[in-house]
C-alpha cells in the first residue's frame, strides 16, 4: 500500500472522471432505448473493462509499451460486450445486482484502509495533499538587515563523489571543482540521516531527527513523517523572520506544495495519482500511440519538462518580493525513471532497454551538473552583498546496486537495510552537499555535515539564532517497518574501502 504517498485529495480527479464517464454512458445508452437500467449495465461493463486493462496486462516497466495487438483485441472485446449489454433485455436487474455487489466488494477493502489511515494521521493544521492553504504565523522574530536570500536545491538520489567514482565509474570532481571555483564549500564526507526522502527531508527541514515516530507499520510512519515535512520548523521560523517563501516542489505531495508558501509553483500537469490511474486504463495504454493524448498523460515527458520548469521558477522566485526569499526546490533526479540524455534531451523509452542503469544514472548526473551550474551562475551574477545562500544537496544516495549473495529486500517495498553490506549502505547514504555561504565572515562547512544540521548552520550564522547548536551527525536505518526501531549505522559508513570490496564481488561474477 502506498498510503504514505497517495491522498484523498489527489484521488478526487480520478473519482470525478470515472463517475462522470459512468453517468455519461448510462444516459447516452439508456435514453435512446428508453431503459436506464440497460444503460447502467452497459456503463458498468465498460468501466470494468476500461479500468482493468493495466492490471490484467501490466508492462514490465514504466517505459515499456503495451502490445498493439493486445490493445486492439481488448478494445474490440470492450465494444462488443457493451453492445451486448445494450441489447440484452432479460435479467437486467439480476446482472446489475451482481455487478453492484462485485464492485462494492472491490472498493470496500481499499476504502477502509484509506479512511483508517486518514482518520488516524490527518491533523487539523496539515494538509495531506492538494493545493496547500496558507498558514498564518502568529509569532514574529527580529531579522537582521543583512539577512540573505536562501536557495535550497534538492537533487533526489544524487550520490557522493566516491560512490560515483567507485560504483558508477564517473569522476565528479571536475564538477565539484567548478563549484569550489565559484566560492562553494563542499562537504566531501556528507552522509544522509536516513535512506528515504520523507525521513531525510523531514530531518533537514525540522532540524531534528525523526526517531520518535509512533509507527506501527511503514504506512503510519510514512504519513507521520510526511506531515512533519509539510508542517516543518524551517518554514515556520523563516515565515516568522519575514521571509518570502517560494515552493518549487516535485510531483510528490509532501513537497509539491507548502502551506507556508507565498507562491507554490506548479507545472501544468496531472498529479502523480491521476497519472497512475490513467496509466491503468485503456486510454492510458493507447496514449503512446496517440500524440495528442500522450503529451498530457506521458509521465516520462512531463518529468523531463519539470526540471527546466523548476530551474526557471527558481530564477523567477528571487524577483517576486522585496522581502528576503526562501526558495525550496525538490528535483526528482537523478532518481529513476531516467528520462535525460547527458545533453539534457529526452531519453525515449525505446532506447532505455539498450542502456544500463549506471549509464543512465551517470547521464542524469551530467545533465544535473550542467543545469545546476547555469542556474548557480545566474544566482551569483549580482553584487557580492546581494548573493544568496545556496545549498546544493541530496536527500539520499542512489539505491544500491545488487551484490551477489546479499538480499536487497525483505519485502518488495521495504529493503532489508540491516542486511546490506557496508558498501551498499555507504552507496545509499553518501550524498552530494555543497554550500555557497556569502559574506566576508562566512562560516566554514564541516566536511561531514548532514542534512539535519543544514539549517541549524544557516539559522545560527545568518539569523542570529544561537540556540540552534549542531547536533551529532548520525545515520539511521530500521530493524522493522521503516520509521520504527531506528538503528544507528554511522560507524558502518566510515570504511572508505567498503564500496570497492563490493565492486570486486560484482566484477567476479560478471
Amino acid at each position: 500500500m502506498n498510503l504514505d504517498e497517495a491522498t484523498l485529495d489527489s484521488a478526487l480527479t480520478s473519482i470525478l472522471v470515472t463517475t462522470m464517464l459512468g453517468l455519461g454512458i448510462t444516459v447516452l445508452i439508456g435514453l435512446p432505448v428508453n431503459d436506464i437500467r440497460r444503460g447502467a449495465l452497459a456503463s458498468s461493463t465498460f468501466l470494468a473493462l476500461f479500468c482493468s486493462y493495466g492490471y490484467l496486462f501490466p508492462t514490465a516497466s514504466e517505459s515499456e509499451l503495451s502490445s498493439p495487438l493486445t490493445l486492439t483485441l481488448w478494445t474490440t472485446l470492450t465494444v462488443a460486450l457493451v453492445a451486448l449489454a445494450t441489447r440484452h433485455k432479460k435479467h437486467v436487474n439480476a446482472v446489475t445486482r451482481c455487478l453492484n455487489i462485485m464492485f462494492a466488494l472491490m472498493l470496500l477493502f481499499p476504502a477502509v484502509m484509506v479512511l483508517h489511515a486518514t482518520a488516524t494521521h490527518r491533523s487539523d493544521n496539515v494538509m495531506l495533499g492538494g493545493d496547500a492553504e496558507p498558514v498564518a504565523v502568529d509569532q514574529t522574530r527580529p531579522t537582521p538587515e543583512t539577512a540573505p536570500d536562501i536557495v535550497y536545491l534538492i537533487f533526489d538520489r544524487y550520490g557522493r563523489a566516491d560512490t560515483l567514482k567507485t560504483v558508477y565509474g564517473f569522476d565528479n570532481e571536475p564538477f565539484l571543482d567548478e563549484l569550489r571555483d565559484r566560492g562553494f564549500k563542499v562537504g566531501d564526507r556528507a552522509l544522509a540521516n536516513y535512506p528515504k526522502t520523507v525521513f531525510s527531508l523531514g530531518a533537514a527541514t525540522n532540524m531534528r531527527y525523526m526517531n520518535d515516530l509512533d509507527a506501527d507499520d511503514i504506512t503510519n510512519a510514512g504519513l507521520t513523517a510526511a506531515q512533519r515535512l509539510q508542517d516543518n520548523l524551517v518554514s515556520r521560523e523563516l515565515a516568522a523572520h519575514g521571509y518570502y517563501h517560494a515552493q518549487i516542489g516535485s510531483w510528490w505531495w509532501p513537497t509539491a506544495t507548502s502551506p507556508y508558501a507565498d507562491h507554490n509553483y506548479s507545472l501544468d500537469a496531472l498529479d502523480e495519482f491521476t497519472e497512475a490511474y490513467f496509466k491503468t486504463t485503456l486510454l492510458g495504454h493507447w496514449a503512446p500511440y496517440v500524440p495528442m493524448i500522450n503529451d498530457r498523460l506521458d509521465r516520462l515527458r512531463v518529468r523531463h519538462a519539470r526540471l527546466a520548469f523548476q530551474l526557471d521558477s527558481v530564477r523567477e522566485a528571487l524577483h517576486e518580493s522585496d522581502r528576503p526569499a526562501f526558495v525550496f526546490m525538490h528535483a526528482t533526479m537523478p532518481h529513476p525513471p531516467y528520462v535525460f540524455r547527458a545533453d539534457g534531451s529526452y531519453l525515449p523509452p525505446e532506447e532505455i532497454a539498450e542502456l544500463t542503469i549506471p549509464a543512465m544514472y551517470v547521464d542524469s548526473v551530467r545533465h544535473a551538473n550542467r543545469a545546476a551550474l547555469e542556474l548557480i551562475d545566474d544566482l551569483l551574477s549580482v553584487p557580492a552583498d546581494e548573493r544568496p545562500i545556496i545549498i546544493f544537496q541530496s536527500d539520499e544516495g542512489p539505491h544500491p546496486l545488487a551484490v551477489p549473495g546479499v538480499r536487497v529486500s525483505a519485502r518488495q517495498d521495504q529493503p532489508d537495510w540491516p542486511g546490506f553490506t557496508d558498501g551498499q549502505l555507504l552507496e545509499k547514504f553518501g550524498i552530494v552537499s555543497a554550500f555557497y555561504l556569502p559574506g566576508p565572515d562566512a562560516p566554514e562547512l564541516p566536511p561531514d555535515l548532514s542534512p539535519v544540521n543544514t539549517f541549524r548552520l544557516v539559522f545560527r550564522e545568518y539569523l542570529g539564532r544561537h540556540e540552534f547548536d549542531p547536533l551529532p551527525d548520525r545515520s539511521f536505518v530500521w530493524s522493522g517497518p521503516e520509521g520504527k526501531d531506528p538503528i544507528d549505522v554511522t560507524d558502518r559508513l566510515q570504511d572508505p574501502d567498503a564500496q570497492e570490496r563490493d565492486e570486486v564481488i560484482r566484477r567476479s561474477v560478471e
